[in-house]
């Protein structure tokens, strides 16, 4: 991913034994890299708002949500807990929460202006279309095979369900 200058990426070091996944930033102007972290992260298709990409590391086995500002060279954990394949919609990040313990899987949502973070709906699936700003997506409710096609409304909040099958 490239922010401004900067390009954002996990390097694989390997030393025939034992495989590390980084996070590194390179800028492209001035030719020098540094490592952002030791954790396995994924940066891959990483949503970016002004100078900031957002991406997950993993902890735990459960990526977190991380953020790097290519213009102050700042690294941080924006919000704890699961957060899988980030993806922006009008300014608010999104992503998926796996489904654990009996519990359904769910959307969660990061507003970065505010640092407030909410889970936006229940169930969700960990692939969601995004057409004109509103999410489709598949998911059943705790306790049920039920499966339905949902549709959930940024601007206002607000699930449906469209279709049982």
């Amino acid at each position: 991913v490239v922010v401004e200058s900067t390009f954002v990426f996990v390097a694989i070091f390997s030393n025939g034994s034992t495989t590390n996944r980084e996070t590194w930033a390179h800028n492209i102007s001035n030719g020098t890299s540094w490592q952002l972290s030791t954790m396995d992260g994924t940066t891959f298709n990483a949503p970016v708002i002004g100078d900031v990409v957002y991406f997950t590391q993993t902890i735990s086995s459960n990526p977190w949500l991380y953020a790097y500002n290519a213009s102050n060279e700042t690294f941080w954990q924006v919000a704890s807990g699961q957060f899988y394949s980030p993806f922006e919609v009008d300014g608010i990040l999104y992503g998926s929460v796996s489904p654990c313990c009996g519990q359904s899987s769910k959307l969660r949502a990061h507003n970065p202006d505010n640092g407030t973070t909410w889970d936006a709906a229940v169930p969700w699936s960990l692939d969601p279309l995004n057409m004109g700003g509103t999410l489709y997506y598949a998911g059943s409710p705790t306790g049920t095979s039920n499966v339905k096609l949902w549709a959930y409304e940024p601007s206002n909040s607000t699930r449906i369900s469209l279709i049982f099958y």
